[in-house]
């Protein structure tokens, strides 16, 4: 099931402004958000770390704590971003796990505390986004997510699974 704009449009700063749409959200009159790509110029990296400031800068300062991803790579900081808004959000449930996921989950057990002191109104909208609407963490990567006008990160598509 495709998420899209339908769901995420009450989730504040990280979902678009939606203007009008008709019915069965065929047509969408909404903001303009370029899709972020992983490319040279170094944007996607500074709109993952412009809008999770402290919750990024927490992470870089604990990656060399059995991380296992390239902080640089602004796709995998999103997905432990992702991982964690999710993991805090869910408490005991399992979130999905990819093949790098059980040593980002295992690193956000050890840290729960240490994000949950520096996670801003920005990180919890996420959260809460990603509980209510069972966001798994490997859909907001590149493409699914993109810059609003402040170059801060913005979602623009998630699809969300059924167990």
């Amino acid at each position: 099931m495709d998420l899209g704009l339908h769901g995420l449009r009450r989730a504040g700063s990280i979902s678009p402004r939606v203007y009008a749409h008709d019915d069965e959200w065929t047509w969408v009159y909404m903001d303009y958000v370029e899709p972020a790509i992983t490319d040279n110029d170094g944007r996607y990296y500074e709109a993952v770390r412009n809008t999770f400031p402290a919750v990024t800068k927490y992470i870089m300062a604990n990656v060399n704590d059995y991380l296992p991803i390239n902080p640089y790579d602004p796709d995998e900081l999103m997905l432990v971003l992702s991982t964690a808004a999710a993991k805090l959000s869910r408490k005991d449930r399992r979130s999905p796990r990819t093949r790098r996921g059980r040593g980002i989950e295992d690193w956000v057990d050890r840290h729960k505390e240490g994000l949950l002191k520096v996670a801003g109104p920005t990180f919890i909208q996420l959260s809460k986004a990603m509980v209510e609407y069972d966001i798994s963490p490997q859909e907001l990567r590149q493409a699914n997510v993109g810059y609003g006008k402040d170059d801060k990160l913005i979602i623009i598509d998630s699809s969300i699974f059924e167990d």
